[in-house]
């Protein structure tokens, strides 16, 4: 089992779900158990084409490089162990216009779907 931070945001908005007992994320009372069937699922009903769960991590990368969140607390927040692991989330290049890491929306705006 792996500990995972939250935004106080995420944590107020999963505690508003939190039940007595039983499961938070459950599909027709039944645990999810693929995770990938579930997100594919999510993202066509949301109208969002080519993302894959795993450019989450990315997402969460950028955004702590504009957080300007030091390289070792970033691979560690992100679980990496090696260091030729983490290399592969760094973004590469900034937007001309804004600074931002490639890729990164402007917070409060919908992600780019191209990652």
């Amino acid at each position: 089992m792996r500990e995972v931070p939250l935004t106080t945001r995420a944590f107020d908005l999963l505690t508003a779900l939190r039940r007595p007992q039983g499961l938070l994320f459950t599909y027709r009372k039944s645990p999810i158990r693929d995770l990938k069937t579930a997100w594919a699922a999510a993202i066509r009903r949301a109208g969002i084409a080519h993302y894959r769960f795993h450019d989450l991590r990315h997402t969460f990368n950028s955004r702590l490089v504009e957080a300007e969140v030091i390289a070792d607390v970033r691979k560690e927040l992100m679980g990496h162990s090696r260091v030729g692991t983490f290399i592969a989330f760094i973004p590469t290049s900034s937007c001309p216009c804004c600074g931002r890491p490639s890729g990164v929306s402007k917070p409060g705006t919908r992600p780019n779907s191209t990652l």
